[in-house]
């Protein structure tokens, strides 16, 4: 990685989006070593159904499972933005200082962000959100009350095995799953939706809530349109405003900062798996 301006940050190969030598994507029987390594050695796993990910194999009886809870990561529980922001400046501003990622270091710009959010990731540079403890720990509560809870990631290609890593770090025993859609921006056929549907289906009609949690609106949307075809199931979408301040979803609920958006998710959650 090369300085050539103040205003610019150049990476190498430039035309392409993706390092995929130096970050490959991990194979299925990859994945799943990398689940037992870095999140849990002892689950046993099962495929994702029409997608890249691993899901472990509940701990109770599909049946008994109540609800599903779907998890996006970047700006939700880790500050994939922020990271990508602090290279772009010296000395970087750390997330008090941020009114929102957005409009981190104004004016400048790097050609390949792919690439910068590979090695970040990679290196573990990309921390988390402030109350990620007390967040864990609600994670870890919905799978003490027979919710099933999968991380729905649309995190680059090669950023799998880091991926894993950080869960296993800062979200020990809150996932029991991860489903890789590669659909950020929300408009290609395999939606977060229609994944987490998939997921929601494997419990048959015991399922009574699903809730989806991401900062991109898209991604709400689609997730309520694929539940649709569970009608039985209520379905409900929570995104925080806070880092990303992108355009909101009306029909999400809101909440001002990651922790504040799953406390709200674990209120609704409840109404449906405390009895």
């Amino acid at each position: 990685m090369q300085e050539t301006g103040r205003s610019e940050l150049w990476v190498a190969d430039p035309e392409n989006g993706l390092d995929l030598e130096t970050y490959p994507i991990p194979a299925p029987k990859e994945l799943a070593a990398g689940w037992h390594e870095y999140v849990d050695d002892k689950a046993a796993l099962m495929p994702a159904p029409g997608v890249d990910g691993v899901l472990a194999v509940p701990d109770i009886p599909f049946a008994n499972i109540k609800a599903i809870a779907s998890v996006d990561l970047c700006e939700t529980m880790r500050h994939t933005g922020l990271a990508l922001r602090t290279v772009e400046e010296w000395p970087p501003k750390t997330a008090a200082e941020l009114d929102c990622f957005q409009h981190y270091a104004e004016g400048l710009f790097v050609r390949n962000n792919a690439q910068v959010v590979q090695t970040l990731m990679n290196q573990d540079l990309v921390q988390p959100v402030d109350g990620i403890d007390e967040i864990a720990a609600i994670l870890r509560g919905w799978r003490e009350h027979d919710v099933y809870t999968f991380a729905n990631t649309s995190t680059l290609p090669g950023c799998e095995l880091a991926t894993l890593r950080f869960l296993g770090k800062y979200a020990a025993g809150g996932f029991q799953g991860i489903v890789f859609p590669r659909n950020h921006e929300g408009n290609l056929p395999l939606t977060k939706g229609i994944v987490a549907r998939n997921v929601a289906e494997l419990f048959g009609s015991s399922l009574r809530a699903a809730v989806h949690i991401d900062d991109l609106s898209v991604h709400n949307v689609k997730f309520r349109e694929a539940m649709q075809e569970l009608p039985d199931v209520t379905t409900a979408t929570f995104q925080p405003v806070w880092p990303s301040c992108l355009p909101l979803d009306s029909a999400s609920v809101q909440r001002a900062t990651p922790l504040e958006t799953f406390q709200a998710a674990d209120e609704f959650l409840h109404r449906y798996i405390d009895n």
